[in-house]
């Protein structure tokens, strides 16, 4: 396989670095390197005069002479012109250079004449050592042919190569050099020598941000593009070895990232990504695509059946529970599976595929993967429409707020309503929400869908209860989805929405899922209790469907559990069901808690609910959802208790001392 790490930085070197700009690379002037004593090398000597002849006059305003320098004609000449002291100046200039912490050295015909201290430390030579050496003592074998090169060609200017120091340790370095007389009055070289080390450990830091996930160390998008890239390249074409790519997408990441804090969510990605390398040969990269997004590679995979194989065991090295903080996490994932042959499909092309599958994958309760088809496109097509239309949804005013009564069982009255968003689609008709919730979820357009719903539902309340006053006041029940609940900012949204409405905030019961609160976090709790405080009712929704645990039900501030629809459809002719919903009502009522059941359809169950003393219900059986006008002609004054006629209540009551005896029973 060879050093992949450097295989991948020499591929990807042209998006890492910049273009060398002017300073960096060797150009034509002062000689850098060993000067030669010749003087200036193809440069015509000419007489340093001053050409200032400029005009001045003496005491009597009269014109004066000028005074002119000394006209000296060549270097020789120059030599031999009195200078003010040469050993003072040498001396001056040493103390200089000794002060300055880069290193400078002296050369002619490449042996050094002299060096400051910093080029000592440097290179770890005491000074004596260095001078009447070579320079190129100094160079690396690897970068010694370069540089006697630049040398034997006269090119001067900024190059960088590798030194070596005293220790036998190769490190990189950038020379600046120039020619200037020296104290004898023949020309030298003067170079100073930079240590790159820091720069290029930089460099290589900086390269790994831009090519791994600072999170699981894996490589991100970028390096895996360019991996596939090569994968596919056209020197393996006709080669009879298909690569693989599986897209795969963790459940219910964000509700473990939101309730137990960040740091949790990326031990958790670490930890996955870890285990997803377990399964992998030496040749397969893995890759954090993003988010809660791994991305796999797999090369030479032999087929769809041989990704099939890395997913099976994929989802058995997740299966064992992650411990993060005190908490055992569960962790699944849904997967997309593409498979590409060398010379026939494009990087971008293959991840989108994958992408189309993962999508298929997701959108299955049942189904944890998915094998990439070409008729999936059509499907995904569909899906980028509509995602588009939804995000235009609300400015459209497309959406609407329908209600379904909340009837207290033991008087058939409507003690509450809660609010369903549905979605007006201008060509489509009428969406109902398992159709665009899923995408407003994984899109993050629920949360303004989720604050308009709530906002249009409070003031819809206030309107109603000035209407048709009653004791208690009529409630309004909204859902909130993980996303939502998860905002720093929640509870003051809730506040600022039930002040704008004048909605009292014991008219609210907020819905949360079993999934926002299964970890019992601090964060979440805390949010419940502000909420709570705030003086909103709270709703545990389809209890009983998820990871349903009894310990919340006493360590949260919950009004109302909602039994799921499922436990209630069984209860007419399921003995499995019954004691199920017996025991939850009476633990709920044990700990203060009421009870609604959802989704009643029939007058049997309704029965039943009322004898098990089930506090509210909702379902076809009272009224599907409503817009708001006709829902509101179930609110007046002198409509009737709700649900069927009032034969068809006395016909379901006379089975209600058989179901009590197989309660007792």
């Amino acid at each position: 396989m060879g050093d992949r790490a450097a295989d991948d930085r020499r591929r990807l070197r042209p998006l890492l670095r910049a273009p060398p700009g002017p300073a960096d690379r060797p150009v034509r002037g002062d000689r850098c390197g060993p000067a030669h004593g010749r003087g200036t090398r193809g440069r015509r000597h000419r007489p340093r005069v001053g050409r200032s002849q400029r005009r001045v006059r003496d005491a009597s305003g009269r014109r004066a002479q000028p005074v002119r320098p000394a006209r000296v004609d060549s270097p020789r000449q120059r030599a031999a012109v009195p200078v003010r002291s040469a050993r003072g100046d040498r001396a001056g200039a040493r103390r200089l250079s000794d002060a300055t912490t880069e290193a400078l050295l002296i050369t002619r015909d490449g042996v050094m004449l002299e060096v400051n201290q910093a080029m000592s430390r440097l290179f770890g030579y005491a000074e004596g050592d260095l001078v009447g050496r070579s320079v190129l003592d100094l160079v690396a074998p690897e970068s010694l042919p370069f540089v006697q090169s630049l040398f034997a060609k006269g090119v001067e200017g900024p190059f960088e190569a590798l030194a070596l120091d005293a220790a036998g340790e190769v490190f990189p370095v950038e020379v600046h050099s120039r020619t200037i007389p020296y104290s004898d009055g023949l020309d030298a070289g003067v170079s100073s020598i930079r240590d790159l080390r820091e720069r290029r450990a930089m460099e290589e830091r900086l390269a790994r941000q831009a090519l791994y996930d600072n999170v699981t160390g894996l490589p991100n998008r970028v390096l895996l593009v360019d991996r596939v890239r090569h994968a596919l390249s056209s020197a393996r074409v006709g080669e009879d070895s298909p690569i693989a790519i599986i897209l795969l997408d963790l459940d219910r990441f964000k509700v473990v990232n939101e309730s137990l804090g960040h740091s949790a969510g990326d031990a958790l990605l670490l930890a996955v990504g870890q285990r997803l390398q377990a399964c992998l040969r030496p040749g397969d990269t893995v890759a954090r695509f993003g988010g809660d997004e791994f991305a796999i590679l797999l090369d030479e995979v032999g087929g769809p059946d041989g990704a099939n194989v890395v997913a099976e065991r994929i989802e058995g090295e997740l299966a064992a529970p992650v411990s993060i903080g005190g908490h055992e996490v569960f962790v699944s994932a849904r997967m997309g599976i593409v498979v590409g042959q060398p010379g026939r499909a494009e990087p971008d092309d293959l991840l989108r595929d994958a992408e189309i599958a993962l999508y298929r994958a997701k959108a299955g309760s049942m189904v944890r993967r998915a094998l990439f088809e070409p008729s999936m496109s059509s499907v995904a097509a569909e899906r980028l429409d509509l995602e588009s239309d939804l995000r235009r949804a609300i400015d459209r005013a497309e959406l609407r707020v329908f209600y379904q009564p909340l009837v207290d069982l033991a008087t058939d009255r409507i003690a509450g309503v809660e609010a369903l968003v549905r979605w007006q689609h201008p060509t489509r008709g009428l969406i109902a929400p398992m159709s665009f919730i899923p995408l407003a979820e994984e899109t993050g357009l629920i949360l303004p869908i989720g604050r308009w719903v709530l906002e249009t539902a409070c003031r819809q309340a206030h309107e109603w209860q000035l209407a048709f006053p009653s004791d208690p006041p009529l409630t309004i029940s909204v859902n909130l989805s993980a996303r939502q609940f998860a905002q720093a900012d929640l509870v003051a949204q809730v506040a600022a929405i039930l002040a704008e409405t004048d909605l009292p905030p014991s008219s609210l019961e907020l819905e949360i899922t079993e999934s926002v609160v299964m970890d019992e976090s601090e964060p979440g709790i805390r949010a419940l209790r502000a909420l709570r405080e705030l003086g909103c009712r709270l709703a545990l929704d389809d209890f009983g469907t998820g990871y349903s645990s009894l310990s919340y039900l006493k360590s949260l501030p919950l009004d109302t559990i909602k039994i799921d629809r499922s436990f209630v459809a069984g209860l007419a002719g399921d003995d499995a069901n019954l004691p199920i919903v017996q025991a939850v009502i009476g633990l709920a009522h044990g700990l203060g808690i009421d009870v609604t059941a959802e989704g009643i359809e029939t007058a049997d169950q309704l029965g039943w609910l009322r004898d098990l003393v089930c506090d509210r219900g909702q379902g076809y059986y009272y009224a599907r959802p409503l817009p708001a006008p006709e829902l509101a002609r179930l609110l007046g004054p002198d409509a009737r208790p709700i649900g069927r006629p009032a034969t068809t209540r006395v016909a379901f009551t006379t089975r209600a001392g058989r179901r009590r005896d197989r309660i007792a029973g």
